[in-house]
């Protein structure tokens, strides 16, 4: 079961481990994993692993691809409430830095994201949530429960302004932090680059 969550110093990392109880910020925002996989019945098995973000420009390629081989355990869309535009702003007397969103017309739209859980036999449960980008959010899924995927196969696409991704990877897969290839200061990830390899 995964733990209580909690800022840490690793709040702005793009690869976290579960067990360190971080929060990434996406757009702002500070998320934990079981509020990303929001109503999924696998919220709470991912204890122990680790979940890496990207984000997507808008030039970007746009189409999702299975990380690994397997069953598809879910796979849906999610209706997420979010802000077009969150600001940071830091307190001058208490030295402190919190999302401010501002709560003037036109900035409250639903931001859709899509989840589809892969089980893999040698790395258990992978998690695999596009996100879409503020009012224009749009995840169309090309996968269904019960579905069998292999690695590579097209899973996902955003049709218009798409801008973040997220693996979830359980602690059966046996990953670390460490094991992630990070990109290099100004420069993007092709389609088909390595991210990580699981120890098995």
């Amino acid at each position: 079961m995964a733990r209580a969550y909690k800022r840490s110093s690793v709040e702005n990392a793009s690869i976290i481990s579960i067990e360190s109880e971080g929060i990434v910020n996406i757009k702002n925002l500070p998320w934990t994993i079981s509020s990303l996989l929001q109503g999924s019945e696998h919220a709470l098995e991912f204890g122990g692993g680790v979940w890496m973000h990207a984000f997507l420009n808008t030039f970007n390629y746009h189409r999702q691809h299975a990380p690994v081989s397997g069953k598809v355990i879910e796979a849906k869309n999610v209706q997420g409430a979010a802000y077009l535009e969150v600001d940071a702003q830091c307190r001058p007397i208490r030295i402190m830095c919190g999302p401010d969103a501002p709560n003037t017309p036109g900035y409250q739209f639903l931001q859709l994201r899509g989840v589809v859980v892969i089980d893999n036999p040698v790395l258990g449960k992978v998690a695999v949530l596009p996100i879409g980008m503020a009012m224009v959010s749009s995840v169309k899924l090309s996968v269904r429960k019960g579905d069998v995927v292999k690695k590579g196969d097209d899973i996902s696409c955003f049709l218009f302004g798409g801008s973040d991704i997220i693996c979830v990877f359980q602690a059966k897969a046996g990953l670390q932090v460490e094991d992630f290839v990070v990109s290099a200061g100004g420069t993007y990830s092709k389609m088909g680059t390595v991210l990580a390899r699981a120890p098995k």
